[in-house]
């Protein structure tokens, strides 16, 4: 009675199991998983024989059947990682001398007798097969498919020996529960690793991955796929085209590299991890990627082309260690990105001088986030088109270091972006502007405004809005004094929170000014919908000389039908001082009237006011 209890108690746990895999791969399957739910089905089989036998004690088939039972539980249990660990033709070929061996086994059991006998002859075939083909592929084992395999291996034969001296299958349930319990854990791992829309394992397998052979020395060469600009795909074609895109993309990565390892990291981003490679290997491999994606993707009624980002890391030659391989791939793409022309890039010495100078700027910013002295306004006045008065200032941040020295905001903006800190130098920024206005009240008096420029990152939130505009109000200037800038290319990052975010500044009074205006990003129906007060015009559109300033002729008159002031950038002549006049434009800003200025020179400025003369 106790093994029948505990053979129920099985068969409640199998079942259990079976439902919450049926369930779960209609949601999310995944590929490899170990055939658990073939297993769990012989091994209910198996158990219901079983239990029919004892209530049924005097009846010859279920005797029988309970024999030819056993033996299928193990064909299909050591089937599973079989398949798992060796995929070939010839194990094809061994599974059906299997098939032949169960079938020739029943014959004999049902019309001859010898149960234990061919019990033994046959399950000592397929154990010697099994053990041949684990000892082949014991390399790739992973730690979890050990223990299943170990155990398995273990069980199989002690179960058998115990079931034929004892007449007693309490170990084969007690070792088939066992392994369909850790089987079923270890699918529920893979699940955690496996990225649900693809199917392919995700960035969490492959750190785990890359954890265990870094610490085994392993040499390797990884290639980083990113799609440029995924987001504007989403756009145009709706999320469930882009999707599609992944999984298509995903599907070709792996059917072509097969020898490799897949592994989709991000949203928009992929993996490929292969053995060490040559140079001649790799740019064969980049050629043929670049090459498949030019040709575009098919998904229903579109052809949907896009660019890629690869870079290329080999190890343990550029990093040792896990964290050095994750800083090493994620400061590679982010190089390709800034310098747009060139889509790949394999990490270098070159690149290692860079990537510890943007280590160094790093620390650089975190300093002076504790001792903000180190973060330096500049004052770049903004002059009116028709009586040469200051009237305005962009504010412009730098960052003082006592090793590196004064750091450009091109080469400090984009680290402190990448690392989540730019919103913090914004505030600081902020504040240091919002104190000097106030503490300087009558000098300020005089300018219609001081502008700020911020960062997707500043405007990505709600809430990270509303501290910014806080901070401003609490300073206890007029919140008008104060105007935002944002760039074209900011408009191209999809934000759901914009328009809440430009309804707030514009509620508070503060001036929202669109800058670089021209260089290709915005169209015309952002200017509609964003409340832009100011744009700015790019250097680029003034500076025309070229073509008789034919953009600019364009671009002003119908900017001011839309209601909108202009702020012309970059003016170095008096030439271009004189085309912005005839346009009406009527803020104008450049070294022809100053370079940035340190708070005191412009405080000194403001106290002295000079009208430009332009004749």
């Amino acid at each position: 009675m106790e093994l029948l209890g505990l053979e129920l108690l099985a068969l409640l746990i199998a079942y259990t199991l079976l439902y919450y895999l049926v369930k779960l791969d209609k949601r999310e399957p995944i590929k490899k998983k170990f055939g658990l739910k073939e297993f769990i089905i012989s091994f209910v089989f198996y158990l219901t024989i079983s239990i029919l036998d004892k209530f049924l004690p005097h009846s010859l088939l279920f005797t029988k059947l309970e024999y030819i039972s056993v033996l299928f539980v193990i064909l299909i249990w050591i089937r599973n990682y079989e398949l798992y660990l060796y995929k070939s033709n010839y194990l094809k070929n061994l599974y059906i001398l299997k098939i032949a061996v169960l079938v020739t086994y029943s014959l004999v059991i049902i019309f001859v007798g010898y149960e234990l006998s061919a019990l033994l002859v046959a399950s000592t075939i397929y154990f010697v097969i099994s053990l041949l083909i684990v000892l082949k592929s014991r390399y790739t084992l992973e730690g979890p498919v050990r223990i299943i395999v170990g155990t398995t291996l273990l069980f199989t034969p002690l179960s058998l020996a115990f079931f034929v001296i004892f007449s007693s299958t309490i170990l084969i349930t007690l070792g088939g529960a066992f392994t369909i319990l850790i089987t079923y854990f270890y699918v529920q791992q893979r699940r955690l690793e496996t990225d649900f829309l693809t199917t392919i394992p995700n960035q969490n397998a492959l750190l785990r991955y890359l954890e265990r052979k870094v610490k085994k020395g392993l040499k390797a060469t990884v290639i980083v796929v990113d799609i440029e600009n995924f987001r504007q795909i989403n756009v145009r074609y709706g999320l469930e085209h882009g999707d599609r895109l992944l999984v298509n993309f995903a599907t070709f990565l792996s059917h072509n590299y097969e020898k490799g390892r897949v592994y989709r990291v991000a949203g928009n981003r992929f993996a490929i991890l292969l053995p060490i490679k040559s140079h001649n290997e790799v740019v064969k491999i980049v050629n043929e990627l670049q090459n498949r994606t030019a040709k575009g993707w098919n998904i229903e009624d579109f052809l949907i082309t896009f660019h890629l980002n690869i870079a290329i890391i080999e190890i343990p030659i550029h990093a040792v260690e896990l964290e050095q391989i994750i800083e090493v791939i994620n400061f590679t793409i982010q190089e390709i990105k800034q310098r747009r022309r060139q889509s790949a890039l394999i990490f270098n010495e070159k690149m290692r001088l860079l990537q510890q100078r943007h280590l160094d700027v790093l620390t650089a910013i975190k300093h002076a986030l504790v001792d903000q002295s180190r973060v330096i306004t500049l004052f770049q006045p903004i002059y009116g088109s028709y009586n040469g008065k200051i009237c305005g200032s962009e504010v412009l941040m730098r960052l003082k270091d006592p090793i590196l020295g004064l750091i450009s905001p091109f080469e400090f903006i984009p680290i402190a972006e990448q690392s989540g800190l730019i919103t913090s130098l914004t505030k600081i920024l902020t504040s240091k502007v919002a104190t000097l206005i106030k503490e300087n009240a009558d000098s300020f008096s005089k300018l219609e405004y001081v502008s700020i420029n911020v960062t997707s990152d500043d405007l990505s939130s709600v809430e990270r809005a509303r501290s910014l505009i806080n901070l401003i109000k609490e300073s206890g200037i007029n919140p008008h004094k104060i105007g935002i800038e944002v760039t074209e290319s900011m408009l191209i990052v999809a934000n759901k929170n914009w328009p809440d975010v430009w309804k707030m500044f514009n509620d508070e009074k503060i001036r929202l000014m669109l800058d670089d205006f021209g260089t290709g990003y915005s169209n015309l129906e952002t200017l509609i919908e964003i409340p832009f007060d100011v744009i700015k015009i790019d250097r680029s559109i003034v500076s025309s000389k070229k073509n008789n300033y034919q953009l600019i002729n364009l671009l002003a008159p119908m900017l001011h039908k839309m209601d909108k002031k202009l702020v012309a950038e970059g003016i170095e002549t008096l030439e271009q001082v004189k085309v912005v006049q005839s346009l009406n434009i009527e803020y104008m800003q450049g070294y022809f009237f100053s370079q940035p200025l340190s708070k005191e020179d412009f405080l000194a400025l403001l106290q002295s006011p000079i009208s430009i003369n332009f004749d």
